[in-house]
């Protein structure tokens, strides 16, 4: 049975917390609403137009017709309430007002929602209804104030309609804290607590920042909505600016962008097809429901708090294939996963010797004297100085030149040294990654090399998963190389380097080592090219010409 409420505070809620813009309740009125000019018309004003009655004026006038005819209680109230506005009586001539819900058609007795009789509800109220109207007049209105929030919650937990929602009430005025409580919490925080929220807030925004990449990574996604997603990710990277109303206005902008778009709606319906958000919740739900129930079932007693947290990892949806392989690297040893190679990079001693000994017994040659010309060698210079056509001979040997020159310093064609077979090692190399890393951790000297290879962003990138794999792509490839290493290293970079201030964070020993592990031939390395194609391009990106450690400097024979 539907019925018109007179209940100021919890339409304003319901329209609050709604978001949405409904029609003002006619009978929404101030506690000393303004006069209405009814039929009082002057000679002066007989011939002017009369305004253009809006829609609101015209319901209220029609439901106040149809309340005073019914409600006597109501007749008398309103009476009074003209009284104290055409200053026919004092505002404390009646002893109090009563909010009343009302059933039009008299079907239902009225029920008192809210009575003003004190001057500290007067107050309350009027505060009321100054914040609904710093919130109308706000830059935006779909977004209420922690203090309006909080002073509507008040109102329906008095409300007696509200009487089975008290828990639920009480738990989200709880919740709903004003900015001072907020920074009086931060401030009380300890550094330990503070640094852990200030994790869990750049947690949430990475998921924000990831999920954005991956509709950019979409192959469906429109070419627009690519543009405007990759121009909203580079403004926004500070997580703290998330909260003001520019953000908010230009993820609106995308998102009437997006909604727009015809391909973006046909993969939206796809989505919501094959489960969506529901699903995603569902396994949420039973992850935290078996956690619950039976946590033995995941965590046995003996699995240390290292072991709980590779499961739980693995469970929440971390790229597990990523963390196995690097598992199983690490008990494995540097030799193991490498294709035995067709060429024997041992050095030839004895021809190295023999070539040493002949380059100490070789006499140097008696300088010419300049003066001295040969006859000949003049005649011959004579001659080529005569030739008609020399400057375009010379022009086309200079551009034959410049050819040349560019083939061999482009760093993407030199030709690099060939990775060693570690099938030639000594065994007293041939030893794990896990001792390896073991030992690097227990010297100082290692440790503050493995320090100046770490990756630190600022929040919210520092929590990001891919950076946590290239930083141990990189303590692997400290501590030894091979063919399995150098490509972990390769897909944990292709998966970093999109991240926003990742690579201005690379120290010149991470590029070396990136550059140099994909310059080197390898069996399965037929994209080499590509890669420091790649690598060269995001050199240059950072105002890096290339490799911290030119490649001309080095000597492949000591390699």
């Amino acid at each position: 049975m539907a019925s018109s409420r007179a209940y100021i505070p919890s339409m304003e809620v319901l329209r609050c917390l709604s978001r949405s813009r409904p029609l003002r309740c006619p009978f929404a009125r101030p506690l000393l609403p303004t006069t209405f000019a009814r039929s009082q018309r002057t000679k002066s004003t007989s011939t002017a137009r009369s305004p253009k009655r809006s829609i609101f004026q015209e319901d209220f006038d029609k439901n106040l017709k149809k309340a005073l005819a019914i409600s006597p209680e109501f007749k008398k109230v309103w009476e009074e309430t003209e009284a104290v506005e055409k200053g026919e009586k004092p505002p404390g001539a009646f002893n109090e007002v009563q909010f009343v819900e009302q059933d039009i058609e008299g079907r239902v007795p009225n029920q008192v929602i809210e009575i003003v009789k004190t001057k500290e509800d007067i107050a309350r109220l009027s505060k009321t209804l100054e914040l609904i109207k710093q919130h109308d007049q706000g830059d935006n209105p779909n977004n209420p104030s922690r203090e309006l929030k909080r002073v509507l919650i008040d109102s329906l937990i008095a409300n007696p309609n509200f009487s089975d929602f008290q828990d639920v009430l009480q738990e989200m005025r709880d919740e709903t804290f004003s900015h001072a409580e907020l920074q009086k919490m931060e401030a009380e925080l300890t550094p330990q607590e503070l640094a852990e929220y200030n994790d869990s807030q750049a947690a949430d925004h990475m998921e924000f920042h990831n999920g954005i990449q991956e509709l950019i990574d979409h192959p469906n996604s429109p070419v627009e909505i690519k543009e405007a997603l990759g121009a909203f990710r580079d403004k926004w990277t500070d997580w703290k600016d998330f909260s003001s109303n520019e953000f908010r206005a230009d993820l609106r902008n995308i998102e009437r962008l997006a909604y727009a778009h015809p391909l973006f709606q046909e993969n939206l319906a796809a989505y919501k097809a094959q489960g969506g958000e529901h699903a995603q919740f569902a396994n949420m739900m039973e992850f935290d429901n078996l956690l619950r129930e039976n946590p033995d079932a995941i965590f046995n007693e003996e699995d240390d708090f290292e072991t709980r947290l590779k499961k739980i990892h693995a469970m929440i949806g971390e790229d597990k294939e990523f963390d196995a392989e690097i598992l199983s690297l690490m008990d494995a040893d540097s030799a193991s996963g490498t294709e035995e190679l067709e060429y024997d990079p041992t050095p030839d001693l004895e021809l190295m010797l023999e070539r040493i000994s002949k380059f100490k017994d070789a006499k140097s040659e008696e300088e010419p004297d300049e003066d001295k010309l040969d006859p000949a060698t003049v005649a011959e210079v004579d001659r080529i100085m005569a030739m008609p056509d020399l400057p375009k001979r010379l022009a086309l040997i200079k551009e034959c030149l410049d050819e040349v020159y560019a083939e061999q310093n482009d760093l993407t064609r030199m030709v690099q040294p060939s990775a060693p077979d570690p099938s030639t090692w000594d065994k007293s190399n041939l030893v794990t990654f896990s001792q390896r890393i073991f030992v690097a951790e227990n010297d100082p000297e290692h440790v503050a090399a493995l320090r100046r290879l770490e990756i630190n962003l600022l929040p919210p990138f520092h929590v990001a998963p891919a950076i946590r794999h290239f930083n141990q792509a990189l303590k692997l490839a400290y501590v030894g190389a091979s063919d399995d290493v150098r490509r972990i290293l390769w897909r944990s970079y292709c998966k970093a380097r999109l991240i926003p201030t990742f690579l201005q964070s690379l120290s010149d020993d991470a590029w070396d080592i990136l550059w140099y592990s994909q310059a080197v031939n390898w069996p399965s390395n037929q994209n080499r090219s590509d890669h420091l194609t790649i690598l060269l391009g995001d050199l240059q990106a950072v105002g890096k010409d290339g490799p911290p450690t030119d490649p001309r400097t080095l000597n492949p024979d000591t390699l």
